[in-house]
């Protein structure tokens, strides 16, 4: 039977600021895990006398959610990964601790202490590895997400987006999830920022069978206007905008 980390901090949940944005979350963490096609290890470490060697199997997030392990697996695979990180610390392992991490914290209710412990814990591991991979769009969405669930302050979610942005703004697995986000938090955008994020607009644009996806988030969020804006000039893109609202009128 697996424990809640030892010496960790106690204390009251955000619990009203995070009922407001639970179903938000809900809504976009199958397009968060599903949608990167990142590969999560599961690590043994088998000791011998002269060596020390980790044995590693591949889990997609896909497997990982449809199966729903349960706790005690979880639990299981995140004290192999400790044991890891105590013979060797790539930063992989870190971030591959962190995410099975916040899959235990999905376990326990919303509002529990041990789903808020498990995603600080998560936090900090996916924090220690940007600090060895500064470069890895992932990590930089995944610590994004990590903090919009723990209710953080905005700027604190949307300063790893824009980095993430910044370092990996052609990562198509990220551009949906990240997008999702960046439109939760628009009005916390920075006035220097937006131009930034208007051209990732213009680049998912291009591409076709992201055309509609973008379309819907910014209907359902409530950011059409500003889509238009960054494809302010496009005549084709603003007709198809407007064969979109057609659609969605009289289906």
């Amino acid at each position: 039977m697996w424990r809640s980390p030892s010496g960790a901090p106690q204390g009251k949940t955000k619990t009203q600021d995070r009922r407001g944005s639970t179903d938000w979350v809900r809504s976009t963490t199958a397009i968060l895990l599903f949608g990167l096609g990142v590969s999560l290890l599961v690590l043994a470490v088998p000791r011998a006398v002269a060596s020390i060697t980790f044995a590693q199997r591949s889990m997609t997030n896909r497997e990982l959610m449809s199966r729903r392990p349960p706790p005690a697996e979880l639990a299981r695979n995140i004290s192999i990964v400790e044991d890891a990180l105590k013979w060797a610390s790539p930063a992989q392992y870190r971030l591959t601790l962190g995410l099975f991490e916040y899959q235990l914290a999905m376990t326990s209710p919303v509002f529990s202490p041990d789903n808020t412990l498990w995603l600080k814990r998560a936090e900090q591991h996916v924090i220690s590895e940007l600090k060895m991979s500064p470069a890895d769009g992932y990590g930089w969405v995944m610590l994004a997400f990590l903090r919009q669930i723990l209710v953080a302050p905005p700027r604190d979610v949307l300063d790893p987006l824009i980095t993430s942005l910044d370092v990996a703004p052609n990562r198509r697995d990220l551009w949906l999830p990240r997008m999702g986000m960046l439109m939760h938090y628009w009005i916390a955008l920075k006035p220097n920022e937006l131009p930034i994020v208007r051209h990732q607009m213009r680049t998912m644009w291009d591409v076709p069978q992201f055309q509609f996806l973008l379309y819907d988030m910014a209907l359902k969020s409530s950011r059409k206007r500003d889509l238009m804006e960054a494809l302010k000039g496009d005549l084709e893109a603003l007709n198809e905008i407007a064969t979109f609202d057609r659609n969605m009128a009289y289906p």
